[in-house]
């Protein structure tokens, strides 16, 4: 016979979720419109989406030599950190190395990646 385990449901900035139920793309990947670039963005503004201990950080986008978008993600002490893999973004520690055990970085990076056409 099988026994039933009740989980209680998180909510709030640091509810918990399985990382493939995070979009990564798409409308509904992120919950916040970009409107500036650099932009600063918050916890509550993403919800159980935040995938940080940290509540806002600044994220910003900018072509590199071939048109590549190089994400890049500021805390409030001023430490950046890339956001993806390219070159523009050599020697900076990983924004992997900040998200909570569990979560997922993908709606951060679709966010920063809406910033690449703004000015």
């Amino acid at each position: 016979m099988a026994a039933l385990v009740a989980v209680p449901a998180l909510s709030g900035c640091r509810g918990l979720s399985h990382p493939e139920e995070f979009p990564t793309s798409g409308s509904s990947a992120s919950p916040v419109e970009a409107t500036s670039n650099p932009q600063t963005i918050t916890c509550e503004e993403f919800g159980d989406l935040w995938p940080f201990e940290f509540d806002r950080c600044e994220v910003s986008a900018e072509p590199d030599a071939s048109g590549d978008p190089v994400l890049r993600l500021t805390t409030e002490d001023g430490t950046v950190y890339a956001l993806n893999d390219l070159s523009g973004n050599d020697g900076l520690p990983k924004a992997e190395d900040l998200v909570r055990p569990g979560a997922s970085i993908g709606p951060i990076r679709s966010f920063a990646l809406g910033l690449v056409d703004l000015e």
